[in-house]
């Protein structure tokens, strides 16, 4: 591997599949998460994949420990792995000590330093990098967050849909321990299925109102009954009045059909940002929904969220009853047709 200032951690997986292992790791950063996962690889290939041992050392540790057991030989293993965990306020005390014994490093020893920060004015960094690996482990901001999400659940051999991607997000926020758990509790909801929708995600991670009209969109572009109305009951159970239901349905409705009729004349992406006002993580979610539906598909919704409006209003009717039909109909169960004619 070519020696780079820095790597990150998709770096280091690589590397270590690739048979590579290096006297010297320093995983600096703020994310913990990244840190941990960086760990966990080295520990994989020096332990479970060579038979290594481990020892693990914290900042509050005596410098004679750490380098006895770095210099030191192992009689059973092969290899070692010395960790050296939260190492900031070591570092600053200890650090040219360590330079000076990676200057000549055991052949036998996999040195594995986790830190907040290092101070790059000092020798450590640089020798790191001539040795072994400085891995970077920054705090993810926003707009890198849906890239990690569909990263992740790739990892795990599925996929996820874009408005899944904005929905998780948004309830679960930029934790990734949390969204790393979210995804893991998702696949295994997924069983057989290899797709997270989400409707998965409002139903394992809870979600808010303004959020579940996505949910429901998705459902009826995917013409997914029973999802339509699982969503509709928890709405109901939550208190949802039936007509800001209908209200907020229909704002989505028309939005969805202003983005397919501009496409369907030849408009870009480009063009439903700025014709509808939106960006970021939101633009990718909804150009997916957009994708689900045909002009046709979207006015047969509409005149229907018309008619279920005019029916709360109207009719001695249950509210639940006018919805559910609305959903059973706009997913294509029963046709107008039939309805009107029945």
């Amino acid at each position: 591997m070519s020696k780079k200032r820095s790597h990150t951690v998709d770096d280091l997986e690589r590397s270590l599949a690739s048979g590579e292992l290096f006297p010297v790791y320093l995983l600096v950063g703020e994310e913990q998460f990244l840190r941990h996962r960086g760990r966990n690889l080295i520990h994989d290939a020096v332990v479970n994949e060579r038979g290594g041992t481990v020892s693990i050392f914290n900042a509050d540790d005596p410098l004679e420990g750490v380098l006895r057991e770095v210099r030191g030989d192992s009689l059973f293993a092969a290899r070692r792995m010395v960790e050296l965990m939260e190492a900031d306020a070591f570092l600053k005390q200890h650090g040219d000590a360590l330079v000076r014994y990676l200057e000549r490093p055991s052949a036998s020893a996999v040195l594995v330093i986790d830190a907040t920060k290092v101070d790059g004015r000092t020798r450590l960094p640089g020798v790191v990098r001539s040795i072994g690996m400085l891995i970077e482990c920054p705090s993810l901001y926003e707009e890198k967050l849906p890239p990690w999400v569909r990263r992740e659940v790739s990892r795990r051999g599925r996929k996820i849909s874009g408005a899944a991607v904005s929905l998780l997000v948004d309830e679960v926020g930029s934790n990734l321990f949390a969204l790393s758990t979210e995804i893991d509790k998702l696949i295994t909801y997924l069983g057989e299925r290899e797709r997270i929708e989400p409707t998965d995600v409002a139903q394992l991670t809870g979600h808010t109102r303004s959020w579940i009209i996505w949910t429901l969109t998705d459902a009826l572009g995917r013409r997914d009954v029973k999802a339509a109305l699982r969503i509709l009951e928890d709405l109901l159970r939550e208190g949802s009045r039936p007509e800001a239901l209908v209200g907020m349905l229909n704002w989505q409705i028309t939005r969805l059909w202003r983005g397919r009729c501009l496409l369907d004349k030849g408009g870009t992406r480009r063009d439903v940002a700025a014709e509808l006002r939106v960006g970021g993580k939101f633009l990718g979610a909804l150009m997916e929904q957009i994708g689900q539906f045909t002009q046709d598909h979207l006015a047969r919704i509409s005149r229907m969220l018309l008619e279920a409006d005019v029916a709360l209003k109207s009719t001695m009717a249950s509210e639940k009853m006018v919805l559910e039909r609305f959903l059973v109909e706009a997913c294509g169960a029963t046709s107008v047709a039939g309805r009107r004619n029945g």
